[in-house]
């Protein structure tokens, strides 16, 4: 059997990059050992910048229908609650999105959203089989499959992505390190029915003995509950039997001392008890095989940012993958893929690693700390209008930038305002039609010149990228006039993963042109020297 790119793994993000690339035409195979998408629920947020990302795949609107809105974080301490922060809002700035909160949504029905919008587009999971082996004999690379009748099978492709989680089978098989460590603590999570209902569809953070524990609604009558145990509560839900739910009345007592809530846990669905993992892949490719989610990066879940990072890399590698599978784009695009998403990973990685330290310590003197003065700094943060902002941020992932990456280039000086490398707020275009996994030209002018740029534009493009939409944006907006320093005419490529790849001088479209020929490929353009003659 033979396709372009072979996914392993067919969670959230290898679901996510086999959409993207089904989307964009290339031939995909997803292998899963399992047998059928998991009824779990697992990673119950999504946040904003997600969103974005599946806005290009026509998954959010569904999304949106049947997940819960979350718009705060309410932070309580005894039953007395300290703050709130923001989860809502459509900021400003690079910020500015069209969804105004995160989303609470199971991994389960994540998992078959995704998975509908790669059947849509022809492809299908392959469950049941279990990869053996790999090896990259030189233009390709070929995969030894066990399937679900124990017989071996052999899949060439011209790229794998191994997105089969913290023990990935083709990390391994590549002999790719996964640096890091393991909490001492333990982690849990339950979902449960709870009555009375607690009010509002609030992310409830409590700080407790221990650190915080959480709640968060995921449905009608349903709360997901989280939080570390400690050693007493480890060997209460340890009696339950293997694979069994916690039992109600032990989970009930956990819930009564922790959330100082005045409700009845009436049923307990998946549990789970866990040790939390601090860990990085040393790379994200080697050849022809590339990493991405859980297979490439795990960390402790303060934030809920797993998940959404693991989409994050999945559109990251599959449009490049796509680009270059069709041959729109040279191959050395995909050197890109490791800087960018390894360095957005390692500072979520090192965010929430600080954050689970806080939640989850064992140290007396700073559990004192914890319910004594981190109440009064939690209360005082909570009230200032620049901490809200960057809660919103940290939580959205809309800070994400590839600034320092090689692959996107800053044509004209703009100090104060978007750079090449950082994410386009797709309300931009949002209501431009202009979706779906492919660039995007913005250009900003005035009236007077927009006819012959856009002409200009056009027949550049051709060669190269001729479905990208061009789009004219009024630089006197007050959006536009936010992120691009008052408005000054300009031209931003914006990439299928929403972020720009080079921003340049509207007045001047060779440097643009140049970044065409670096990046991408052109029968009609010659790569040495040849140009087109632009009007302005």
């Amino acid at each position: 059997m033979f396709c372009d790119v072979l996914v392993v793994g067919a969670g959230p993000t290898g679901l996510m990059a086999a959409a993207v690339l089904a989307e964009a035409g290339a031939d995909v195979r997803v292998i899963d050992q399992g047998d059928g998408f998991g009824e779990e629920s697992r990673a119950a947020i999504v946040h904003v910048r997600t969103l974005e990302t599946w806005d290009a795949l026509g998954v959010t609107v569904a999304a949106l229908a049947e997940g819960v809105a979350v718009r705060d974080v309410r932070v309580s301490a005894g039953g007395r609650v300290l703050a709130r922060f923001s989860l809502a809002g459509r900021g400003t700035g690079v910020e500015e999105s069209a969804y105004d909160h995160a989303l609470a949504l199971p991994q389960s029905r994540t998992e078959r959203l995704l998975g509908d919008a790669l059947r849509v587009r022809g492809g299908a999971v392959m469950w049941g089989c279990t990869l053996i082996g790999l090896e990259q004999p030189g233009a390709t690379v070929r995969a030894v499959v066990r399937g679900p009748d124990g017989s071996l099978r052999e899949i060439e492709a011209r790229y794998v992505v191994g997105a089969d989680g913290a023990r990935s089978a083709v990390r391994h098989a590549v002999g790719i390190e996964f640096e890091g460590s393991t909490y001492a603590p333990t982690a849990f999570l339950a979902d449960v029915g709870l009555d009375p209902e607690p009010p509002g569809d609030e992310l409830q953070l409590n700080l407790a003995r221990g650190g915080f524990v959480g709640a968060l609604r995921i449905g009608p009558g349903r709360f997901r509950l989280f939080g570390a145990l400690s050693p007493s509560y480890i060997a209460r839900f340890h009696r339950s039997s293997e694979g069994a739910p916690v039992a109600t009345a032990d989970l009930q007592c956990w819930f009564d001392e922790y959330f100082k809530i005045r409700a009845q846990v009436t049923d307990v669905g998946w549990t789970s008890t866990y040790r939390v993992h601090q860990r990085i892949a040393s790379r994200f490719r080697s050849g022809r095989v590339f990493l991405a989610g859980d297979a490439a990066h795990v960390h402790a879940p303060a934030g809920g940012q797993g998940m959404n990072l693991g989409i994050g890399d999945a559109m990251n590698l599959g449009w490049k993958l796509a680009a270059v599978n069709a041959g729109t784009a040279r191959p050395e695009l995909l050197d890109s893929y490791e800087p960018e998403r390894r360095a957005a990973a390692q500072t979520i990685l090192r965010s929430s690693d600080r954050g689970f330290a806080l939640e989850a310590s064992e140290n007396r003197m700073l559990d004192l700390a914890n319910r004594s003065v981190l109440p009064m700094v939690i209360g005082a943060l909570g009230r200032l209008p620049a901490v809200r902002r960057m809660i919103f941020r940290l939580f959205s992932q809309t800070w994400i930038t590839y600034r320092t990456s090689a692959a996107v280039q800053q044509s004209i000086p703009d100090p104060h305002g978007v750079q090449a490398g950082d994410r386009i707020p797709p309300a931009l275009f949002h209501d431009t039609g202009a979706t779906g996994i492919h660039h995007r030209i913005l250009f900003l002018t005035h009236r007077h010149g927009r006819a012959a740029l856009a002409e200009d534009l056009e027949r550049l493009l051709a060669p190269f990228l001729p479905d990208a939409p061009i789009i004219s944006i009024d630089p006197n907006e007050s959006g536009a006039g936010r992120l691009f320093s008052a408005g000054h005419p300009r031209v931003v490529l914006v990439r299928p993963d929403g972020h720009a790849g080079y921003v340049g001088p509207a007045e001047d479209l060779h440097p643009l042109q140049a970044y065409l020929q670096r990046w991408y490929n052109s029968d009609a353009v010659s790569v040495d020297g040849g140009s087109v003659n632009f009007s302005v």
